[in-house]
């Protein structure tokens, strides 16, 4: 558990130490306001996770996953981030832009399930969620 909670601490960004969640064991981040990257990778890993960027900096989310999973739709809440078409960044990669100071939680939630004939058809898609907060 201490080599665990150890690799957390060190691998965590933003300079930000890592908690365990006594109810799962989950080891989850916990901002304290050290110094954000001015770009930021996003992926399946960072699901339910708190993350930092620098005012002016990139955000980017990979939208494909381990196993044929993918985030069909990428959505923020939350005027901190703007959406960055003109990025260049692979395909499956949605970007935006830190513009303002605050707080945006990103969120991906599968589509419903369409029928197909007598059985239901569905996407190998997943719901995830990141807070990015823009200091």
């Amino acid at each position: 558990m201490l080599a665990a909670l150890g690799a957390a601490i060190v691998l965590a960004g933003c300079s930000h130490p890592a908690s365990t969640d006594a109810t799962n064991g989950l080891v989850s981040d916990q901002l304290t306001g050290g110094a954000c990257p001015t770009w930021l990778d996003l992926g399946f890993a960072d699901d339910g996770s708190t993350k930092c960027v620098r005012l002016g900096g990139d955000v980017a989310i990979d939208t494909v996953g381990p196993y044929g999973m993918f985030l069909p739709t990428v959505e923020q809440a939350g005027s901190v981030l703007t959406p960055d078409a003109a990025a260049s960044v692979p395909h499956g990669v949605v970007a935006y832009r830190a513009t303002s100071r605050g707080t945006a939680v990103i969120t991906s939630v599968p589509p419903p399930c369409a029928p197909s004939g007598a059985a239901a058809a569905c996407l190998s898609a997943t719901q995830w969620s990141v807070t990015v907060i823009v200091k």
